[in-house]
């Protein structure tokens, strides 16, 4: 059952689910794409996120966006204050080109500026909140727009 006021918080009694979406995008119509379908653009907090991100991209994938962008804020919470774990492959973030203030990830694991324009594949996230017992779905998280 889908709760539209559900604030995406992550209980102990959660489940975050990454998807992998192979149809390119810009970084704007991917963020769109996965707050219609799903949660919001994959949020990364710790390095065992990281690793379920790299799982559901699998091999032969360059790079893929995940939700990090402009002032290094992710885009399901409000703003720089929520960038805590990071992953910035070397030289990165590129604060030399303004117009890379997006954030695309390898299949690596580390995370690259990119130009918001580029089309390329990106990585959705789901949340379900689960009863205490863990056996049945409450309400699915989705962002309001």
């Amino acid at each position: 059952m889908y709760h539209p006021d559900c604030l995406c918080v992550l209980p102990a009694s959660s489940a975050v689910q990454y998807l992998y979406v192979s149809e390119g995008k810009s970084w704007a119509e991917a963020q769109s794409y996965c707050r219609d379908k799903y949660t919001d653009l994959a949020t990364i907090y710790t390095s065992d996120d990281i690793q379920h991100a790299t799982e559901a991209i699998g091999s032969g994938q360059v790079r893929v966006w995940i939700g990090l962008y402009k002032n290094w804020g992710w885009s399901s919470s409000s703003g720089q204050d929520s960038l805590i774990y990071k992953n910035w492959d070397s030289n990165e973030p590129d604060s030399s080109n303004a117009t890379k203030v997006c954030t695309a990830m390898k299949t690596n694991g580390k995370w690259i500026s990119n130009d918001c324009n580029q089309i390329q594949p990106f990585i959705c996230y789901s949340v379900t909140l689960l009863d205490p017992a863990g056996a049945k779905i409450i309400a699915q998280c989705k962002l309001s727009p």
